[in-house]
């Protein structure tokens, strides 16, 4: 976890084993596929919409086809 996202309420020990992996796939999209672009939206006043309807869930283990 890095010094932005410390856990400083404990919330992590109320996420149960299956949400703590939801919590990092998301964690993982968001550096992956939003992180690097961000000042480049930011100084061009834009954002990408189609990132506004991934559905990064789509293999969370809990889900069905």
């Amino acid at each position: 976890m890095t010094d932005l996202a410390h856990d400083y309420l404990g919330l992590d020990d109320l996420l149960t084993p299956d949400e703590r992996v939801w919590r990092d796939q998301v964690r993982a999209f968001v550096d992956d596929r939003i992180r690097p672009s961000i000042a480049d939206w930011y100084e061009q006043a834009r954002a990408r919409a189609r990132y506004a309807s991934v559905d990064p869930g789509r293999d969370h283990p809990r889900r069905r086809p």
